[in-house]
């Protein structure tokens, strides 16, 4: 009887962990210069779960110091990703050159926030300097 006690207690505890939700693995920013061209933001996003998930809606924001976060870049998804698999995001300036002057400045700071289907919400934050 203590042993089906323990696995159990085990299982709920592992389950726990292995269903976590779709997570911001981390930000990767390329910026050989403080211009249109020389800019690309790589956001990871991992499900370390053991069911796909659903990503529905990711947030990239910026801001220079302790400013309220500004949304650069909002991309609507739809993208599912099976269980173990990574997905990246990229974002690059507009065509027409638009930057936002956010990305101008000699630091600033990231954060992006993903969403999953059902409205559960992950972020990290990364911080840049020339």
């Amino acid at each position: 009887m203590k042993n089906i006690a323990l696995t159990l207690a085990t299982l709920v505890l592992c389950g726990t962990a292995a269903f976590a939700d779709l997570r911001v693995e981390g930000i990767v920013i390329n910026q050989t210069a403080p211009i249109p061209s020389g800019t690309n933001i790589r956001v990871n996003l991992l499900n370390d779960g053991l069911v796909v998930e659903s990503v529905q809606h990711l947030d990239l924001q910026a801001r220079v110091g302790d400013s309220d976060w500004k949304t650069i870049k909002s991309f609507d998804l739809s993208e599912k990703v099976l269980a173990g698999d990574r997905l990246s995001v990229d974002y690059f300036p507009t065509a027409d050159g638009y930057m936002d002057d956010t990305l101008t400045a000699p630091s600033y700071e990231l954060r992006a926030v993903v969403s999953n289907a059902s409205g559960a919400t992950d972020s990290a934050q990364q911080s840049f300097t020339r």
